[in-house]
Order: structure tokens, then sequence, then C-alpha cells
């Protein structure tokens, strides 16, 4: 994809919760601490949201879960109409404590439920460090793993309505069809997942 290059933004100083926000609602989110130079799940909380919204980037981060856990990487999350909000999800998830097969669209990498990612893709074992990357630019969006693309998408295509119109998301209408929005860091039941270098 053509990426312009732009500013470079940590969203994280690694010591405070800084431009955080309890999901769409503000104020600290609950079960999340800095610690170690992390942005980590300590306990059941909140999703968290950055406070500030883009719409083209190259996001990349490090994270790691333990035994059998699972977060995501929601992107371009904006309220729709004030009734619902969403956006694209890059699962962050382990695979082999799992058992996931490797292009299961809910495996890591993965855009939740619409796209899976290739099967050969260089998967981790849950307690090591592993880097992601999002790249977003207007109506296409890529997702690296590892040092590798393994999901990319074109949101304007016959493909993604395809697929939506399949999806646990066919009612979000417009799901994922706006360009600007905010990360949001999922915190899946309390399940301890850790990021660094966002």
């Amino acid at each position: 994809m053509d990426e312009e290059t732009g500013e470079r933004i940590s969203r994280f100083d690694g010591v405070t919760l800084a431009g955080w926000q309890a999901g769409d609602d503000g104020g600290a989110p609950r079960g999340w601490r800095a610690v170690d130079g992390t942005l980590a799940i300590v306990g059941r909380g909140d999703d968290a949201q950055t406070e500030r919204k883009f719409r083209n980037f190259n996001f990349q981060c490090e994270w790691k879960v333990q035994h059998r856990g699972n977060s995501g990487i929601f992107y371009r999350w904006a309220d729709y109409a004030g009734y619902v909000s969403a956006g694209p999800e890059y699962q962050v998830i382990d695979d082999i404590g799992r058992k996931l097969p490797a292009d299961r669209d809910n495996s890591v990498g993965a855009t939740v439920d619409m796209y899976g990612p290739a099967a050969d893709k260089p998967t981790r074992k849950a307690g090591q460090w592993n880097h992601t990357r999002i790249v977003a630019v207007d109506g296409e969006a890529e997702h690296g793993l590892n040092g590798i693309r393994v999901v990319n998408f074109d949101i304007t295509s016959p493909e993604w309505t395809r697929r939506l119109k399949k999806s646990k998301f066919r009612r979000l209408w417009p799901f994922g069809r706006l360009y600007e929005g905010a990360f949001r860091l999922q915190n899946y039941g309390g399940m301890p997942v850790f990021y660094r270098d966002l």
C-alpha cells in the first residue's frame, strides 16, 4: 500500500495511562495499569480507548498474552449516530493454547469475523512478545504479524460487503465504513495481556 510519511506519535508513555480512557465514557479505564513499561490488563474492567482519533495510519505495537489469553485491537472505532460504536478488530489471542486453526477468522492477526489470516503466519507461544502492524489508508487496510503481512482488504469492495452480510456485525451499519476513529484495546474478562511500544 502507498503510505505518506507522517508524524510519529507514541500512544503510551510507559508510566501512566495518560491519553487513554474508559471506552467511549471517558475517565481512566478500570482494569488497566502501567506495569514495568507495559500497558497491562490487571483485572476485569473497561476497554482502553485512545482519547485521540486517527484517519490514515501505520500503527505498530508489541504485545504478549498468557496461556489461552484473548484481547483485540480495534481501530477507527467511532460513535455511529449515538446508538452503537464499533470498528474492525485485529485479533490478539493465544492460537497455540486454544488450538485454533491458523487461518480462522478469530485467530491471531485476523480481522475478527471477517477475514482469516495467512495460514503460514509466524505464530508465537504465550508469554512471548509479538509485533503487530496495522496500516489503514482510506478504504484499504492490512494486518502484519511479526514482520509478515497476514491480512489485507478494501472496505469499499464487493467482497467486504459480502463478508459483512454473513458476519456478526451485519446489523451495525455502517460497520467499518468510517475512515476516522480511535484505537481501542479489549479487556476480555480481565485476562492478563501486556502491550508496549504503541
